[in-house]
């Protein structure tokens, strides 16, 4: 009688299994690298970045070839710090950040003309502006 035979593998079926492997492992790093020097960049131009973690299927994907597992979703830049000459080298920055949903200018000194411009070189991330509100000056009978 003969026994039933087990999957086998041949050397080279394991390799090419191997080799698969590190090509997506070397893709996985790169982006997570890709993202980090993004936010980096991000936080140098005085913004934040709002993240959420990683899916619950790839908790194993964690570790430190591939950083810390999670998306920038928003990113938020306060007060005058960033203009209009800034949103170029920005938006390099931004699109590497797949999972960006929306960037906002709070009291920034990035103009309505270049808000317009920014938002043609990030199609599909909703880009706000939001300007100070001056309460008119009540003159009390003075």
């Amino acid at each position: 009688m003969h026994s039933p035979k087990l999957l086998r593998f041949s050397l080279r079926s394991l390799l090419l299994l191997i080799t698969c492997l590190s090509i997506w492992h070397a893709l996985e790093a790169q982006q997570k690298h890709r993202v980090a020097r993004a936010i980096a960049a991000i936080e140098s131009l005085g913004g934040q970045v709002r993240t959420t973690s990683s899916p619950a299927w790839k908790p194993w994907a964690a570790g430190p070839t591939f950083g810390a597992h999670y998306r920038a979703t928003e990113v938020h830049f306060i007060g005058p710090k960033l203009g209009d000459p800034g949103l170029d080298s920005l938006a390099i920055h931004l699109t590497n950040l797949n999972d960006l949903k929306a960037v906002t200018f709070v009291e920034t000194a990035v103009t309505d003309e270049g808000a317009t411009r920014f938002r043609s070189l990030l199609p599909g991330v909703q880009v706000k502006v939001v300007r100070p509100v001056m309460a008119p000056r009540l003159d009390r009978g003075r």
